[in-house]
């Protein structure tokens, strides 16, 4: 009794035991799975942590990229900013270049009107009748030279219709246009000098005065220059606006049939038909814009007026000349336009601006009004 007691004891003890070892190594193979979880966990960790390296080192990378080259990520938005800057940059100093060119043609205008036979120095013009007109600073002289270049009475000018030729009395110091026929004869020992004058075109020096014979309309006359007057030596220099690109403009040519024609008025009263090559078109300030304009042997001639005649600008309009067309097309640059010679002196014979020449737009550029000396 007291055996078998025993012997369930020790099989009891064995169960236990068993338990005991059985629950130590689940608690051994928790640990080792907990232990593994860790060790994956942290390999996880570490690859992750790499990735984070290696995405950090690519967008290093690619924000080195993106300040080189512009940002290529955002549609090259960036570049096509560096392009349009590159072209601002570039109209900024194609328009640098152009006002240079623009204050070198200008300084070339004022030469001109500064020349010896520029429309600074007319000092005089005087209309010739049938036959003879005195020569000479005497106030009853028809044609009268500058009051102190001159004796009072120096010769005659003659007026044979178109034909116009001058004598002058001896002593008086004449240099004539080259290739112009002159004779000197002598009457009762006065020596005398004749030449002839052909019409704008041939000129003579009479003194310290030139003198030239000019037709208008059906007007002869005697258009007289002195660089010694009042209106050259006071001349202060031509105005203008400055260099304004907008006033560039690109206008349809359109030719007229051969024989057009349009009556042109001067300021002197004068009316005659011009020939016209044919008329331009263009907007400016969302107007469109019509202009009819005369052929040169370089391109055209327009006559116009527009809102600031008047103004700004010289009141009867201003001259603007352009290139040949082109295809139809060609370039107007109204920072070109000028005042026409009647600006700066009452001695010439400006024709005016046809009616249909008169814009309804302003265009504050080129040459601006100038204030002759009285």
């Amino acid at each position: 009794m007291l055996l078998s007691l025993h012997g369930k004891a020790d099989e009891a003890d064995e169960a236990d035991e068993a338990d005991k070892a059985d629950e130590a190594d689940k608690a051994d193979e928790a640990d080792k799975a907990d232990k593994a979880d860790k060790a994956d966990k942290a390999d996880k960790a570490d690859m992750a942590y790499e990735a984070d390296e290696a995405d950090d080192a690519k967008q290093s990378t690619i924000s080195g990229r993106l300040r080189v080259m512009g940002n290529v990520f955002l549609g090259g938005s960036f570049m096509l900013t560096f392009a349009l800057a590159g072209a601002v940059l570039a109209q900024k100093d194609d328009g640098k270049q152009y006002a240079v060119e623009l204050a070198k043609w200008r300084r070339g205008q004022e030469d001109e009107l500064k020349a010896d036979r520029g429309f600074l120095s007319v000092a005089g013009l005087f209309w010739l009748k049938e036959g003879d007109n005195l020569l000479g600073s005497d106030e009853s002289c028809a044609v009268r030279l500058p009051a102190g270049t001159a004796d009072p009475q120096v010769g005659v000018v003659t007026r044979h219709w178109e034909k116009i030729s001058c004598t002058v009395k001896a002593g008086v110091t004449v240099a004539v246009s080259e290739g112009i026929p002159w004779t000197a004869t002598s009457d009762a020992g006065e020596t005398t000098t004749t030449f002839d004058l052909v019409l704008d075109s041939t000129s003579a020096k009479i003194g310290s005065t030139t003198v030239m014979a000019i037709k208008r309309g059906s007007r002869i006359g005697i258009r007289m220059w002195d660089k010694k007057c009042k209106g050259y030596r006071e001349f202060k220099g031509q105005e203008w606006y400055g260099s304004n690109r907008k006033y560039i403009v690109q206008a349809k040519f359109t030719p007229y049939d051969k024989g057009k024609s349009v009556d042109i008025t001067n300021v002197i009263g004068d009316t005659q038909p011009v020939p016209l090559a044919g008329y331009v078109e263009f907007v400016l300030d969302g107007k469109n814009c019509r202009l009819d304009a005369q052929g040169t042997g370089t391109g055209l001639f327009i006559n116009f007026r527009d809102l600031t005649s008047g103004k700004s600008t010289y009141p009867a309009g201003r001259f603007l000349d352009a290139p040949k067309p082109v295809d139809g097309k060609v370039i107007l640059d109204f920072n070109r336009a000028t005042n026409p010679p009647c600006a700066f002196t009452s001695f010439a014979t400006c024709p005016l601006p046809p009616r249909q020449n008169y814009l309804e737009v302003a265009i504050p550029a080129g040459e601006k009004t100038h204030h002759p000396v009285e």
